[in-house]
């Protein structure tokens, strides 16, 4: 991949005719229309077959792990909560 580096200065633009040059939408078109035509193989998937069995596996997991660290966060949080209410009273 080559990049195309043009002259470009702020003189150029006071002249709107230079400036349409540089910034002229037909040659990317063209580019488009010459790149080969990618299909979509409607059989494959975005990963591999055990990638996806993977994440298949381990979401139950995740879910199971993340509610059980909540539950210890908030059990954690309203013991030490209840205990400084103790202390506070005496």
């Amino acid at each position: 991949m080559t990049v195309e580096t043009l002259p470009f200065s702020l003189p150029t633009l006071n002249h709107l005719d230079q400036l349409k040059e540089y910034f002229n939408p037909k040659e990317p078109l063209k580019q488009l229309e010459a790149m080969p035509e990618i299909r979509k193989n409607q059989s494959a998937h975005p990963f591999g077959p055990w990638q996806i069995a993977w994440i298949v596996v381990t979401s139950p997991f995740r879910a199971i792990l993340s509610i059980f660290l909540e539950a210890m966060s908030y059990f954690l949080f309203f013991t030490f909560f209840s205990r400084s209410l103790e202390v506070a009273s005496n």
